[in-house]
């Protein structure tokens, strides 16, 4: 019996490895973030993280991950979950690319 819909054929165990590597992911993806100039990062103990900062720096920082097919969501600032279609080499280039944009903004 599946735990939930969205994992036909889960089992308990499946879902709990995978919420377990989720919440890594997004612990990795806080601690990067939070080195960013500018961004106030809030990890919170599951898969989600939200980043604040002045309004200009996180919607052009919103454009610039959007270029490179990264996708954030927020009205007062960015929300970011990470889930089971994601690895931990995909927060390294999340953060690689907000480095990037930091680096831009402040040349």
């Amino acid at each position: 019996m599946p735990v939930v819909d969205t994992f036909p054929g889960a089992t308990e165990t499946d879902f709990l490895r995978s919420t377990n590597v989720d919440h890594a992911n997004a612990a990795r993806l806080a601690a990067g973030l939070s080195r960013l100039p500018g961004l106030v990062v809030r990890a919170t103990p599951t898969n989600m993280l939200f980043v604040t900062g002045e309004k200009v720096l996180v919607d052009g920082l919103t454009a610039w991950l959007k270029e490179k097919d990264i996708l954030v969501s927020g009205r007062y600032g960015l929300r970011l979950v990470t889930h089971m279609g994601v690895s931990s080499s995909d927060m390294d280039l999340v953060i690689s690319a907000a480095s990037d944009y930091s680096k831009q903004v402040d040349a």
